[in-house]
């Protein structure tokens, strides 16, 4: 039987001797069992090549892809890429909420790549648009925050036809996934990742409303002042007063390599 040669990416984009040391000994050690690799551990010292390795990575459409180093690099993976390529996250110096292994099981770990006995867990994602212009997808959330600190800002949100008007300091739509990352410490309540909602978190509402969990069906926000618009906590847009800003489900999954299939990981890690 003829076996079909594996593709594996290697991205990262920490700067840091421990994780460019983990990355050069997984390329060695991929390479050594056959698997097709690309890496660029000079990315990681020159940001500037970041957008050329995230091109490299799409030309090459890899079978999966090995996110190397903590939950904001996880973050923007899933946002560069933008498509289905399944994700195995190894943590390296950091909680690593949504990681899977560590370098101390990555030999276990490309066994199982091998002899595919892995799980696919999938995570909706959110897709967020100004005036038609469309961002990266969240995989977290999306957090409209107004600019002055001095004026407060009225919110019309509109979902399904209905209205919902509010004095606040913005608002935050985040995924289930998203649920143990920046909605929480706003007191937002933790979702189960099989959960395929949106969480909506006013922030700082006059009125006090309470978070709402929603289909994920169309949400549109308009401001009566200047906003900012922020995908996962690290790419930031200014939004005019009375511009549009469209939040939808996006057409494209967030896929992990998972070896167990543990529904409350998540929570698990936020506690220990």
């Amino acid at each position: 039987m003829i076996h079909k040669e594996i593709s594996i990416a290697i991205l990262s984009r920490k700067e840091s001797i421990t994780v460019m040391d983990v990355v050069t000994s997984l390329r060695k050690d991929l390479e050594s069992k056959e698997f097709k690799v690309y890496s660029d551990e000079t990315s990681m010292k020159d940001y500037a090549n970041w957008s050329k390795v995230i091109e490299d990575v799409k030309k090459m459409s890899p079978d999966y892809i090995v996110s190397v180093g903590g939950d904001g690099t996880l973050l923007w993976v899933f946002r560069s890429m933008d498509d289905e390529t399944p994700v195995l996250a190894l943590n390296v110096g950091g909680r690593g909420i949504l990681s899977e292994i560590s370098p101390n099981n990555i030999g276990k770990s490309i066994k199982q790549l091998q002899e595919k006995q892995y799980l696919i867990d999938s995570r909706n994602r959110i897709s967020v648009s100004v005036n038609g212009k469309t961002l990266p997808p969240a995989l977290n959330e999306v957090y409209v925050n107004r600019i002055s600190q001095t004026r407060t800002s009225t919110y019309t949100m509109t979902i399904g036809g209905y209205k919902v008007k509010q004095r606040m300091d913005g608002l935050m739509v985040s995924t289930s996934t998203g649920s143990t990352g920046h909605s929480l410490s706003f007191g937002g309540p933790y979702i189960h990742p099989d959960s395929a909602v949106f969480l909506v978190l006013m922030v700082g509402s006059i009125d006090r409303l309470p978070p709402i969990v929603l289909p994920t069906k169309p949400i549109e926000v308009i401001s009566d002042h200047d906003s900012s618009v922020t995908v996962d906590g690290q790419e930031e847009i200014l939004v005019k007063a009375s511009e549009q800003i469209v939040i939808t489900k996006h057409n494209r999954d967030a896929r992990f390599v998972r070896f167990e299939n543990k529904g409350f990981q998540q929570l698990e890690k936020i506690f220990l």
